[in-house]
């Protein structure tokens, strides 16, 4: 791993690109390319690959240090009219992994995405109650209350 990230390193000096200019878009292209797919099995990184494709181009060409949780917040709120909430909430994880290790990696100082509000569908069966059982419970309400 430490050795992957020297390489990465040393291509950014190479190539006279500091980490300032480095963009989100270059930065999952690494990640998934040389951390991802050393990692995780093929079928995982095919799915992180798929969600990645979700971030609208204007995300991706954002340098990582310009990158605000506010711009990801409106991002996903807009992705939400678009996709299913748990759709949103992974997305918001694979993001997060990324860009812990965009810090790790020294990149940028701070996970921005940290500070997104991004809550998933609990997957829990729902439970109607009865006509019978809402009058039941209602009286037990009103008991407890004038006995408590």
């Amino acid at each position: 791993m430490e050795k992957l990230i020297i390489d990465f390193e040393k291509r950014v000096e190479d190539n006279n690109i500091s980490n300032s200019s480095v963009t989100l878009r270059n930065y999952i292209k690494y990640y998934i390319d040389n951390i991802d797919k050393v990692k995780n099995a093929e079928s995982t990184v095919f799915t992180h690959t798929a969600m990645v494709k979700m971030i609208p181009n204007d995300v991706l060409e954002t340098r990582l240090s310009e990158l605000k949780s506010s711009q990801l917040q409106l991002m996903y709120t807009e992705l939400s009219n678009k996709y299913k909430q748990n759709t949103i909430k992974f997305l918001h994880q694979v993001l997060n992994t990324i860009l812990n290790y965009a810090v790790s990696d020294n990149v940028i100082q701070d996970n921005v995405n940290k500070l997104c509000a991004v809550k998933g569908y609990s997957n829990g069966k729902k439970y109607y109650l009865s006509p019978e059982e809402i009058i039941k419970f209602l009286e037990f309400l009103k008991s407890s209350k004038e006995n408590g």
